[in-house]
């Protein structure tokens, strides 16, 4: 079944803690309860509350062995971002608990006591429904992502282990068990379709959190992709369920004195799915998504690394704008985020050069490099002036441009992998061309004498 397989090749390390470790946590917890203050009124304090035995006590922890046991527990655990400080104080509550019911003495030799840490420290499945993709080859790992169908049977699965916690839960009146089970059953029902499977050690609300930010750049590497698979007029937008528009509009016209009336219908919103499938999964092999999202699983990206990913979330967002203005814009800052740098000259003149450059064959350098130019002399003035008009050809120009500068960048990222090594091959085809055009000269002079 999906839930117990390894579906993640080349993932993060385990963050498997030993019992060992556990139970110097646990022990060193144990110190910090029996180091604190307990109270059976709170006196207006802002003390941490328990009820043990239908009792309500007030605890005061020893400020600097609790910060000293917080930092240990995030040491250990190596994800501090992962677990916030609330939810681990709850870990503690939870344990002080178990100390006031049982005893200190019990809590020490009880080797079950682990159950506490695992508890509250475990690794999470997580499930995010998408939209925008029909799935015909699956599951597909993209980065720490895997895109599936989520099915009635996933859905049966987890209804039933979910009843069944609920059947041992002593907090539950029978009627009241069954109203979350009839609500957790419409929930879940509104999983299935495909979905985005995300494994991450954090406490429930982080990972979410975590999940839905990895899911994001892999939904702007798809939006890209769409680009490749379908034209523009076909509208295949990708996103979380729920945030990409879907519906018609019908407008009306009436003559003046209501003798005639004219409609026209409408679709807005996406129109196609992405197809996942045995065509569409080469194309995204031939222009190199899976080689990009690579990137995604590396702990900390080379800056090369995160400008590629950057554009590749500019192009993905132009993908959904429907003002020229905007999109070219956004198309803008994509270009500029792939190609700016350091050098002592103005940005739109290397930027315009540079894309001829890597694009242009030797015939259109020049026509390329004067169309980016006069482009960015368009923006200016939208940014500046509020003026200039872009037509429908400037934006698919600029857009194909933008397309095929990405493509570029991720089919020579081997050798074009930085700022330097940018600048040094523009800077070497510049110094080829020269030699050209010195060549060419030096010809026409033989010829003249």
């Amino acid at each position: 079944m999906f839930f117990t397989e390894k579906f993640f090749q080349n993932n993060e390390p385990s963050h498997e803690i030993t019992i060992e470790t556990k139970k110097k946590i646990i022990l060193d917890s144990i110190d910090l309860i029996e180091n604190s203050e307990i109270f059976d009124r709170s006196y207006g304090k802002a003390y941490n509350k328990i009820e043990v035995h239908g009792r309500s006590f007030f605890i005061e922890y020893d400020k600097t062995r609790h910060e000293a046991l917080l930092k240990e527990i995030f040491k250990d655990l190596k994800l501090k971002h992962n677990f916030s400080k609330d939810y681990v104080d709850e870990f503690i509550i939870d344990l002080t608990i178990e100390i006031f019911k049982n005893g200190i003495t019990k809590v020490e030799k009880n080797p079950l006591v682990v159950d506490i840490f695992e508890d509250s420290f475990y690794e999470s499945i997580v499930y995010i429904p998408l939209d925008g993709i029909r799935m015909e080859k699956q599951p597909l790992i993209i980065g720490k992502i895997k895109l599936r169908e989520f099915t009635q049977i996933d859905a049966d699965f987890h209804l039933k282990n979910i009843s069944n916690l609920l059947k041992i839960n002593p907090h539950y009146t029978d009627k009241k068990r069954k109203e979350i089970i009839n609500q957790v059953k419409k929930e879940i029902s509104d999983l299935i379709g495909v979905c985005a499977e995300f494994k991450v050690y954090a406490d429930p609300k982080t990972a979410i959190d975590i999940a839905k930010k990895e899911c994001d750049k892999v939904l702007d590497l798809l939006n890209w992709i769409t680009s490749y698979v379908y034209s523009r007029s076909y509208r295949a937008f990708i996103g979380f369920k729920g945030e990409i528009p879907r519906s018609s509009r019908n407008t009306l016209v009436a003559k003046i004195d209501f003798s005639s009336y004219h409609q026209r219908w409408e679709s807005t919103g996406a129109l196609y799915k992405l197809e996942i499938s045995n065509k569409t999964v080469p194309i995204m092999h031939k222009i190199g998504l899976f080689k990009v999202s690579e990137f995604l699983k590396k702990p900390k990206l080379k800056p090369f690394e995160k400008s590629l990913l950057t554009a590749i979330h500019w192009f993905a967002d132009c993908q959904m704008q429907d003002d020229p203005e905007n999109e070219i814009l956004i198309l803008m800052i994509a270009m500029e985020t792939l190609l700016s740098t350091d050098k002592n000259e103005p940005k739109s003149s290397f930027i315009s050069e540079a894309t001829a450059i890597l694009l242009g064959d030797e015939e259109h350098k020049k026509e390329l490099k004067n169309k980016i130019k006069s482009l960015y002399d368009k923006r200016s003035r939208i940014t500046h002036e509020g003026q200039a008009q872009f037509k429908t050809e400037d934006v698919d120009y600029l857009r194909h441009v933008v397309k095929d500068l990405i493509y570029r960048m991720v089919k020579n990222k081997d050798y074009i992998n930085s700022q330097k090594a940018l600048i040094d091959y523009i800077s070497d085809k510049k110094d080829e061309q020269k030699l050209k055009v010195k060549i060419n000269l030096d010809e026409l002079k033989k010829i003249g004498n």
